[in-house]
């Protein structure tokens, strides 16, 4: 029987890693979260679906970071100040 925690790609026992980095990690991670989201909604579980898309888009979002565009900062920053005064 294979008890949950007992073996992972990321913890070997002398505290070296399989992943090199932090990117890898989470590029091996979002793998396996798309995997298990789709099992989850095959079984018709809709909150562990959404749960595990969440967690693949964190993961996803390591791997792929995206920068705000200056326009779009312009464009938060005005909406911060109408939300402030209401």
């Amino acid at each position: 029987m294979h008890v949950i925690g007992t073996h992972h790609s990321l913890g070997a026992a002398n505290g070296q890693t399989r992943h090199r980095t932090e990117t890898e990690a989470a590029d091996h991670i979002a793998q396996t979260l798309i995997e298990l989201r789709r099992i989850a909604k095959t079984c018709g579980l809709p909150t562990l679906t959404g749960l595990l898309e969440i967690a693949y888009y964190e993961a996803y979002s390591k791997v792929h970071p995206t920068e705000i565009p200056e326009d779009a900062k312009k464009w938060v920053a005005e909406i911060e100040k109408v939300a402030a005064q209401l």
